[in-house]
């Protein structure tokens, strides 16, 4: 309860609940601040970058952001544009996982060589439709 305040974002996860005579209904499990499950949520970010001269200072300041974050559970995967329709693929090592911070993701997003940013978030749980809970 302490956590709801207005205008603060969160993050509630739960389970739907669907009873054929009753409404649908969320059964919150955990709510979170939206800033500190981030770092959860995200599982993989794919970079793609110009391969010219502000890459370097791109990859530098990721790398600085990397040895401060380390640990996380967000894997990184950097591609380098070289023609216009062809990004040749590469993967950090595993060991360098990174914990997402939204201020510096928006940063390092609109630095000059970035291209493209995309992520993939952690899989919503499956869950059994036929199940009259």
């Amino acid at each position: 309860g302490h956590l709801l305040v207005e205008g603060k974002t969160l993050v509630a996860s739960g389970t739907v609940i669907n009873r054929e005579a009753d409404d649908l209904r969320f059964s919150v499990r955990e709510v979170s601040p939206l800033r500190s499950a981030i770092p959860n949520l995200i599982r993989e970010v794919r970079w793609i970058l110009h391969a010219n001269g502000d890459t370097m200072d791109f990859l530098n300041t990721l790398r600085r952001d990397l040895d401060t974050r380390q640990g996380g559970s967000t894997r990184m995967i950097i591609g380098f544009l070289i023609s216009e329709n062809q990004v040749l693929w590469g993967d950090i090592a595993p060991a360098l996982t990174w914990v997402v911070e939204p201020k510096t993701f928006t940063e390092l997003k609109s630095h000059p060589a970035v291209i493209q940013v995309s992520t993939a978030t952690a899989p919503v749980e499956n869950f059994d439709r036929n199940n009259s809970w």
